[in-house]
């Protein structure tokens, strides 16, 4: 079972700026979000990905890979899931050094 994927104003902001910092190229720019989007799916289908100790402020974070020109970019969200159970909420997203 897939839960609901909802993203917070914040972190889709945060999403939209370590993209367009990171890659000029349009064609770079899709290939990211793309890459993203099947991390989101691998976390809607298994909320356990995130760490089992929680992050910041008691939260589960899921830490991931993209790659984008042969270039690896580690990033990580945070997330809960919703009163109802039927959603996983990312509150935050960032970028990681290597």
């Amino acid at each position: 079972m897939s839960y609901e994927l909802r993203l917070s104003a914040k972190a889709q902001a945060d999403i939209e700026d370590f993209v367009r910092r990171r890659f000029d190229a349009v064609e770079a720019q899709q290939v990211a979000v793309s890459a993203i989007h099947v991390e989101f799916a691998k976390l809607a289908r298994d909320p356990k990905l995130g760490t089992t100790t929680p992050g910041p402020f008691g939260r589960p974070v899921y830490t991931f890979v993209i790659t984008v020109g042969g270039v690896k970019y580690p990033a990580q969200v945070v997330y809960f899931h919703t009163q109802d159970e039927k959603a996983i909420a990312i509150t935050g997203f960032r970028a990681l050094k290597l």
